[in-house]
């Protein structure tokens, strides 16, 4: 996506800027909110998880309302540009984040130096992480807020096309060097929180809850419910015991009034659903309740299928509880890491790391191959030829290997020698023709192809379908070429295309049409096609 103008203007002013290489799956630029504008149709919008929102902040030296990006399932690949570093922190959900390549774990500080490149992935538990820089982005706010509001178009980046999530090539300057960098602190492990399991929701009944049955009202205090795949920053659908009316399904029915975010709407089918963020201003189904404001960035980490329980408390004791919760956003409660310190080995969510910004140690394939075959290639290099392929495969023959493995972007297989002679690889892109390598001969194998599984990229529902009725994508048997569609997750609304990545044979289908996956979960076995 070409930058516009404003951006290339904001990038010439800042001294520094992130670059997003990759997207992920759902990425934006959220602080608190924006508050006082409903009565126009604009929802706050804002954080879901505003404690790892404020939490971040704190920890990258920010007030806690400052401006961070949300990111959501998978995150995305972002590179530091300009002459600076600057301190940062991520909280919430663990992304598997890198820097560099090199493991970096939630709930601290660390340091982003020009040419940096920090990837996020995917996070298995949880569902939203944020990243907050120090002195925060250099955008302008709208309606005295930078949140960025998917539906209103507004907020987030500057210039055209604001008001949206960040695609490949967008540019975010960072506001300008305001002195000495803060200094690095972590939140203990203790005080960090932990997601999954089942979300205790504390709610304040009302206002309508005179239009459920008294049975109802039992119902929902003592069932079990579950988060659905219907679920966005607008709102989270919950499956469980339908809750009666008194008046029968018209009972759902009321006059459109205002809605506040944690409202729990209940539509004519009795199935609860709550309120986030992002939701409408006004609505029209009897409300049994709201969830308390210091329990809702509980909502902002459910996943789909995550269990979730209400307990009835007093206005009081919700009051009370939020007074509490904001107040425990405290510099007293992080601790000061150096400068070079590795993280613990307890870091929350993820292995222990040298410190970010350090040179990655060298890889111990330097030692076997030649400069331009050993280290990892970045990802913008130049893809694996056929001659840089067999030119490995001679390198790994001249040791004597009997077992080899090399997983580098553009290229991925595993060479097992026996008795002599090498099978072929078990995994590999691009699909080049692989000669086989000196001293042996490859074994044959059906149809020409030795067989790979692609699997789940995110969590979401798998369709082997384009559309309803219409046959599959992909059957066993057919012959699929690199970028061929073989099947559909939906995430969020969102339809993305599970594909080979290489031209290949399908031999299998994994996943039932229509069926919730989860990430990593094997969806396809392929086979390696070979051309003649």
């Amino acid at each position: 996506m070409p930058r516009s103008s404003t951006d290339a203007d904001r990038h010439n002013q800042a001294d520094a800027a992130l670059r997003v290489t990759a997207a992920g799956l759902l990425t934006t630029v959220q602080d608190l909110g924006r508050y006082g504008y409903g009565r126009y149709g604009l929802p706050v919008a804002g954080a879901l998880d505003d404690c790892a929102l404020r939490w971040a902040n704190l920890l990258a030296g920010n007030p806690a309302e400052a401006a961070a990006l949300e990111l959501t399932f998978l995150g995305p690949t972002l590179a530091l540009e300009g002459d600076r570093p600057v301190v940062a922190a991520l909280a919430g959900a663990d992304f598997g984040a890198t820097l560099n390549g090199r493991p970096l774990p939630p709930w601290r500080g660390f340091t982003l130096r020009p040419g940096d490149t920090l990837a996020l992935g995917a996070c298995k538990v949880g569902a939203r992480g944020y990243l907050a820089v120090a002195g925060g982005f250099d955008l302008p706010p709208a309606l005295g807020s930078r949140s960025t509001d998917l539906l209103g178009g507004i907020g987030g980046l500057a210039g055209a096309g604001q008001g949206r999530a960040l695609g490949p090539g967008d540019l975010l300057p960072l506001a300008p060097d305001a002195g000495p960098a803060p200094p690095l602190r972590a939140l203990p492990p203790e005080r960090a929180p932990r997601y999954g399991g089942e979300l205790r929701l504390r709610v304040v009944l009302g206002p309508q809850d005179d239009r459920f049955t008294e049975d109802a009202i039992v119902t929902f205090l003592s069932s079990v419910y579950s988060v659905t795949r219907e679920a966005d920053r607008m709102g989270v659908r919950l499956e469980g015991p339908a809750l009666a009316f008194r008046d029968g399904p018209a009972g759902a029915d009321i006059i459109s009034e205002g809605v506040a975010t944690g409202a729990i709407q209940v539509p004519a089918h009795g199935r609860p659903i709550v309120l986030l963020a992002a939701h409408q201003t006004t609505g029209g189904y009897a409300k049994i309740g709201g969830v308390i404001g210091a329990d809702l960035w509980r909502l902002g980490q459910a996943r789909p299928g995550d269990r979730v329980r209400f307990r009835a408390v007093a206005v009081a004791e919700a009051q009370e509880a939020l007074r509490a919760y904001r107040s425990g956003f405290d510099l007293a409660a992080l601790v000061s890491l150096p400068e070079a310190a590795p993280p613990p080995d307890d870091a929350v969510g993820a292995p222990a790391a040298a410190a970010p910004g350090d040179q990655p140690a060298p890889d111990p394939r330097e030692r076997l191959f030649p400069p331009r075959l050993g280290p990892a290639p970045a990802p913008s290099a130049a893809p694996w030829s056929p001659a840089d392929v067999q030119a490995l495969l001679d390198r790994v023959a001249a040791l004597g290997l009997t077992e080899f493995s090399i997983d580098v972007p553009g290229l991925r297989f595993h060479l097992r020698r026996e008795g002599g002679h090498a099978s072929a690889p078990a995994t590999a892109a691009p699909a080049a023709d692989l000669a086989d390598p000196p001293g042996g001969e490859a074994p044959p194998h059906p149809d020409g192809a030795d067989e790979f599984t692609i699997t789940a990229p995110f969590i979401g529902i798998f369709y082997r379908t384009a559309r309803q009725g219409e046959p599959p994508l992909v059957a066993p048997g057919d012959t699929v070429a690199a970028d061929q569609p073989l099947g559909l997750i939906e995430v969020m609304k969102t339809f993305h295309e599970v594909t080979a990545g290489q031209p290949a044979r399908v031999l299998a289908v994994l996943a039932e049409d229509g069926a919730p996956v989860e990430y990593g979960q094997p969806l396809f076995t392929l086979g390696l096609r070979t051309e003649g």
